[in-house]
């Protein structure tokens, strides 16, 4: 946007340039247009400074665009205020019926809170309604979770055919294989999310498990698969 103001500072420049003025009333108009630029910038720094705000602002200004809605639920599920990021959730569906994304984010909602089979009916009727990688992701996290190992690992693949780049989904079935026992098929698939994402700490504390010697005399600790 900035060569397009650039070129409405120069045209209002030109515009200014043609109106006369005395001194007086040059810098009267001048103060005023300073002062209120000053109030709104000062405005806009208070909201910015809130994020919860400016995220609230942003979905209230955005009633048909889901991605605000869901931006201010995610925020609202990281600090574990399950029910305040449900809140919005009811409100967007409101006006967004059957819309893939707010039945993501209900889903996510409801597994923060802990009510599992409802999130996974939401998450499944996001992936009827547009299949992409990442709900189908989340779909094998909260198998994981709720210890349907199987179908975890059906799930995940299922992300990974969709979306053959998404390491977090290889990262996240290496763990699935991982606790079923397969650990030639965790150790590919951990070396798949490195290639892709080689600074990520979870693949290689799971890639150094699954390549570690066995302790002698006791079994391999099984790791947990879920959301993180």
């Amino acid at each position: 946007m900035y060569l397009p103001l650039f070129s409405l500072i120069l045209v209002g420049c030109d515009a200014a340039s043609r109106i006369r003025l005395n001194a007086a009333a040059a810098y009267a108009l001048l103060a005023t247009g300073l002062l209120v630029l000053a109030v709104c910038t000062y405005s806009r720094n208070e909201l910015w400074g809130q994020p919860e705000k400016l995220m609230a602002d942003a979905a209230l200004q955005s009633v048909r665009n889901p991605r605000p809605f869901s931006n201010i639920s995610l925020m609202l599920i990281a600090e574990h205020r399950c029910n305040d990021a449900m809140a919005w959730l009811a409100y967007a569906e409101r006006g967004l019926p059957h819309n893939y994304v707010i039945e993501t984010g209900w889903g996510q909602a409801l597994e923060c809170a802990g009510r599992h089979e409802e999130a996974l009916r939401r998450l499944q009727r996001s992936a009827a309604l547009r299949p992409v990688s990442k709900t189908f992701e989340l779909i094998g996290l909260l198998y994981g979770e709720m210890n349907r190992l199987e179908d975890a690992r059906t799930a995940l693949r299922r992300a990974i055919e969709l979306d053959p780049g998404a390491a977090s989904a290889h990262r996240a079935l290496a763990l699935c294989h991982e606790a079923l026992g397969d650990l030639p098929a965790a150790e590919r698939e951990y070396r798949v999310a490195l290639s892709m994402e080689p600074y990520d700490g979870a693949a290689r504390a799971g890639f150094a498990r699954v390549t570690a010697p066995a302790p002698r005399g006791s079994e391999r600790p099984q790791p947990t698969v879920g959301a993180p």
